[in-house]
């Protein structure tokens, strides 16, 4: 499942280069807006890739959804990929690591996409944070404590 959408030229190249990178046995499902709804779709059994949470949760900001909204659907998303029997991968951005955005609406989306990644790590089977092209599988921090 794909979220962007073409809105300028430079978003239409970098979708043109996603197409060439994928294989042609992939199945595309674009989803800019609903996403939990292209989920269900979906046979149970498929393996899905979502590319990306951070662009859906901006495209729903734009479409006007607001926090509580998104906090929904980010819950019911969790809620159809647990359902699921087959593999779903979900990519995201970690948009919170640099400094703290000079606008209103940027920390705004820093904290909703933040709260959103905690959300599907914890509800989600496995979690892992790429860097450099290496996987760091992430735990939840109240283990380190249970197991002492």
């Amino acid at each position: 499942m794909v979220t962007g959408v073409a809105v300028d030229d430079e978003m239409a190249a970098r979708i043109a280069r996603h197409q060439d990178d994928r294989p042609d046995s992939f199945t595309t499902v674009e989803a800019p807006l609903d996403l939990v709804g292209a989920v269900e779709a979906i046979d149970s059994d498929d393996v899905v890739i979502i590319d990306c949470l951070t662009v859906w949760l901006s495209n729903r900001m734009i479409d006007g959804a607001d926090e509580d909204q998104l906090a929904g659907e980010v819950t019911r998303l969790a809620a159809a990929i647990a359902r699921r029997n087959g593999h779903t991968i979900v990519v995201s951005n970690e948009v919170g690591l640099g400094i703290v955005p000079m606008n209103a609406m940027a920390r705004e989306f820093r904290d909703i996409q933040g709260r959103a990644n905690a959300a599907l790590a914890d509800a989600l089977d496995q979690a892992a944070f790429m860097v450099a092209g290496r996987a760091l599988t992430l735990s939840d921090p109240m283990d380190l404590l249970s197991d002492s």
